[in-house]
């Protein structure tokens, strides 16, 4: 088990800091890290090429964050069920952390703009 921080800051100032427990696999230039988390479960697949995050509890999310390419965003929580546009802006991997940014968008309206890292924390 390797402890996951997820850091996430949004256009309007607002920081959120997950911290999970996760099982860590390794394949080549792939880091997959597969969580369980009260209800909820997921993973975090993460290449130099793009990031894939998956959730499934009381929210249900699935999305591909990939430099220069706009992609479809699922969201479900019980009050919502919506697929919403994500546009990478900024890439960056390396064997400590992925790191992006990203616009939000619902058709062609911006909704927020995020930058994300997400780094195995040493220490907790």
């Amino acid at each position: 088990m390797v402890d996951i921080l997820i850091e996430t800051r949004d256009q309007f100032g607002e920081i959120i800091r997950e911290h999970i427990k996760a099982n860590k696999i390794v394949n080549k230039d792939e880091r997959v890290y597969f969580y369980k988390k009260d209800k909820e479960e997921g993973f975090i697949k993460s290449s130099p090429l793009q990031t894939e995050i998956s959730r499934n509890g009381e929210i249900v999310s699935h999305l591909i964050i990939k430099l220069g390419e706009k992609t479809d965003f699922l969201y479900k929580n019980p009050y919502l069920n919506k697929r919403f546009l994500i546009e990478c802006e900024s890439y960056k991997y390396s064997e400590e952390a992925v790191e992006f940014s990203y616009t939000l968008y619902d058709k062609e309206i911006v909704l927020n703009r995020l930058k994300v890292r997400i780094f195995e924390k040493r220490g907790i």
